[in-house]
């Protein structure tokens, strides 16, 4: 299940962040995260990382400050996340103004928050969905060979898959002709049964 910023912000040391601007894409998802303290680093960047900075990279130039959330919305950066007070105590306007402009999250911790203590929830949570994703892919992928090997018909292998995806499923030839169905109890789908009825996809429907 994907982690977005609003659900992270419950997570470690982002409970102690606040948004300062940006609101408006707390739903964007997370895809990693990645500390961000050289200008060569935005053009390493990929669409969803959250990214962690004390700022320092831009400190002394005014145009990068002015850029950054523009250059971070071309990515599709998740959110910034910025730990000011020792490089850019005063976070400029453009910055907080841009964060508005192009939803892109931007998030002040305070100075004693680590980013251990960011990353590490955050990650973990990553890392387990990857992980649950990649079990289910590989119980599919068995089931099927089961199947296979054992030379079970059509009707097995379409039960089986509308139980993997919990969902109703008919497959037709290219003259839409039933050649099997799996239908989830108690789910009632006019078109389905309209098919399930005619063997096959009725004119009506696929019009």
């Amino acid at each position: 299940m994907a982690l977005t910023v609003r659900e992270a912000m419950a997570l470690g040391g982002l409970r102690r962040g606040e948004v300062l601007a940006g609101a408006g894409g707390l739903d964007r998802t997370i895809t990693w995260v990645k500390v961000l303290e050289s200008p060569e680093t935005i053009s390493w960047l990929a669409e969803g990382e959250l990214l962690l900075t004390v700022a320092f990279a831009i400190k002394d130039d005014q145009a990068a400050q002015k850029d950054l959330m523009r250059n971070l919305a071309a990515v599709g950066s998740a959110g910034l996340v910025i730990k000011p007070e020792r490089y850019l105590p005063q976070i400029p306007d453009d910055m907080i103004g841009q964060a508005d402009e192009f939803k892109i999250p931007l998030i002040r911790i305070p100075p004693d928050v680590s980013y251990l203590e960011i990353m590490n929830p955050i990650l973990e949570r990553i890392i387990n969905a990857q992980n649950a994703q990649l079990r289910r892919s590989i119980e599919i992928h068995r089931q099927f060979t089961h199947l296979a090997l054992d030379g079970q018909g059509l009707d097995a292998i379409v039960k089986t898959l509308g139980e993997l995806v919990e969902s109703s499923i008919s497959l037709e030839d290219v003259s839409f002709r039933l050649l099997a169905s799996h239908v989830i109890p108690g789910v009632t789908d006019k078109h389905r049964q309209q098919t399930l009825a005619h063997h096959g996809t009725p004119l009506k429907v696929r019009q």
